[in-house]
């Protein structure tokens, strides 16, 4: 979705550009609105799903940051060098957030560790549960880059059987 979303603004941004313009002609404005339809048509006809995490209390349960389910408009994705490889997330500047869906098998304290890459210190996070801060986490000292990767300390939350919201924020 991501980067239809991209080209839907693209879109958005051409038909501005010609709509401002006043020495358009006719045509380039009809173009432009031919255009401007078809991508909203291109946008809407996605259907969105909704990614939901499985939390077993018996097993380890694996969440690629990438595979959230909501998260800030900035945050973007790029090739991952960490050993699972992939997509790692991109823009998780300060203030911003990454939001996921689980179920949950039952009641229980989960332990949340994230992998961790950073060019700053003192760089972290705080942990929500359906809107209730839960717990944070601070990486003191950088990890050397962008793909150099550590893992966090824990974060220790309570669950209880249900489906839950966990929020990320930086």
């Amino acid at each position: 979705l991501h980067t239809t979303a991209k080209e839907f603004q693209a879109e958005i941004d051409v038909a501005k550009v010609v709509a401002e313009n006043n020495q358009a002609t006719v045509m380039e404005v009809e173009d432009a609105i031919r255009l401007l339809k078809e991508a909203i048509a291109k946008f809407e006809s996605q259907q969105i799903t909704q990614i939901t995490h499985e939390l077993t209390s018996d097993a380890t349960s694996k969440i690629k940051a990438i595979d959230y389910s909501d998260a800030s408009p900035v945050v973007g994705s790029e090739a991952c060098s960490d050993s699972d490889g992939g997509q790692n997330t991109t823009g998780t500047y300060k203030g911003t957030y990454l939001e996921y869906t689980v179920d949950v098998d039952q009641d229980n304290v989960y332990h949340l560790y994230g992998r961790i890459s950073t060019n700053e210190d003192n760089c972290g996070y705080e942990v929500y549960v359906d809107d209730v801060l839960q717990g944070s986490m601070l990486q003191e000292q950088k990890t050397g880059g962008w793909q150099n990767w550590a893992t966090s300390d824990p974060v220790k939350v309570n669950l209880t059987a249900g489906v839950h919201t966990i929020k990320f924020v930086f």
